[in-house]
C-alpha cells in the first residue's frame, strides 16, 4: 500500500493506480505490511533480556511488539540532509598511501564490496584519489572493511559541534532506575553524501575503485 506524503494543488476525481516514480503526489512512502511485522516479531523474540526480572522481560517484550513496525532490518536513508566535506586546501595536495590486501582476504573483501554495491551504498568510479582499504579482523572470524582517510582528515575543516559534559550527564541520570540506549543499524550508511564530495571518498580494492 502506498500513501501520499503531502497535499498537491492538482485534484484527481478518480485514481486506479500510479507508479512510484510519479511525482504528482509528492514523495511516496511504503506502508508496513503484515509479513514485515512478522519478521520483526521473530527478531524481537531473540533480544537478550536476561538482566531483567521475568515481569520486566514480559513488559518490555510487550512494548517492543506493540511498536514492532518501528524496527527494520533494512538500511534506509535518513532525512537529515547530505554530508558535505569541506577542505582547508586544494585536494591536489592529498596523497593517500596504498596498502596491499592479503591474498587470503580478497574473497571476503569482494563479497562485502558486492553487498555494498547491491545496497546502492557505493558505486564504481575512476578517480585520481584512491584511499587504501584496511581489513580489521573481528572476534567471530569475519572482517570489517575500513578506509584509511587520514590524508583526507588532515585537509578537512573540522566541525565545532558542542558535546555535553560527561560529569553533568552522570549527575542527570544517576538517580534513574533504567537507562535506555538505542543503536541505529549501520547509521553511518543512512546519511547520503553530497555529489560534489563523493569523489573525495574514493577508495581502491584489489579489483577496482569505488566511492
Amino acid at each position: 500500500m502506498l500513501t501520499r506524503s503531502e497535499n498537491t494543488e492538482r485534484e484527481f476525481k478518480r485514481l486506479e493506480f500510479f507508479y512510484d516514480i510519479d511525482d504528482e503526489f509528492g514523495e511516496i512512502y511504503e506502508t508496513p505490511t503484515v509479513p514485515a511485522a512478522e519478521k520483526n516479531d521473530e527478531a524481537l523474540d531473540r533480544v537478550t533480556l536476561d538482566y531483567l526480572s521475568k515481569k520486566q522481560q514480559t513488559q518490555l517484550k510487550d512494548l517492543l511488539h506493540r511498536h514492532r513496525t518501528l524496527f527494520s532490518a533494512k538500511i534506509k536513508r535518513a532525512k537529515v540532509g547530505e554530508h558535505v566535506i569541506k577542505l582547508k586546501t586544494e585536494e591536489e595536495t592529498m596523497k593517500p598511501k596504498t596498502y596491499k590486501i592479503p591474498e587470503n582476504l580478497k574473497r571476503k573483501v569482494d563479497a562485502q564490496i558486492d553487498e555494498l554495491l547491491e545496497l546502492g551504498l557505493i558505486e564504481p568510479v575512476v578517480s585520481k584519489i584512491a584511499h587504501p582499504l584496511v581489513c580489521v579482523h573481528k572476534k567471530d572470524g569475519t572482517i570489517r572493511l575500513c578506509i584509511d582517510f587520514r590524508s583526507l582528515n588532515a585537509l578537512t575543516v573540522p566541525d565545532a559541534y558542542p558535546m555535553q559534559n560527561m560529569m553533568e550527564l552522570n549527575l542527570l541520570v544517576g538517580k534513574k532506575k533504567f537507562i535506555t540506549v538505542l543503536d541505529m543499524l549501520k547509521g553511518y550508511w543512512s546519511i547520503p553524501m553530497e555529489d560534489n564530495s563523493k569523489h573525495l571518498t574514493a577508495f581502491q580494492t584489489n579489483r577496482s575503485q569505488y566511492q
